[in-house]
């Protein structure tokens, strides 16, 4: 049943965010502290949901880093977009996109791929 199957994820999220919350309070953190914590929390989750949508299409990797500012310096999104698959050759597409030292950089381009036997 997925609806127990949705219920005991939230369940265990809930229960992980709590168990680290709690762990975290105990050392009394000062206000810096925590606005590292929540917004490593919330970072963490979104690279984690982003990165699941993707994979509904291809494979995707992504880092998003959020500094005090909330700038996403230091990020990045790359996707390979397979268009034709088989188990001996693979035509794709792949895309990226950086920020890495206030610059931001993108990519995108296709290719071929032959996957042989030993």
């Amino acid at each position: 049943n997925t609806t127990v199957t949705g219920d005991n994820n939230v369940e265990k999220n809930v229960a992980s965010f709590a168990a680290n919350a709690g762990t975290f309070l105990s050392s009394q953190p000062d206000s810096d502290a925590t606005r590292n914590f929540i917004t490593g929390m919330a970072t963490a989750k979104a690279n984690q949901e982003i990165q699941e949508w993707l994979g509904k299409y291809g494979t995707a990797r992504v880092k998003l880093n959020v500094d005090k500012d909330f700038s996403l310096k230091d990020s990045s999104l790359e996707m390979l977009y397979p268009i034709y698959d088989t188990p001996t050759n693979m035509l794709f597409t792949q895309g990226a996109i950086h920020r890495t030292d206030d610059r931001t950089q993108s990519n995108i381009g296709f290719g071929w791929r032959h996957f042989s036997g030993n």
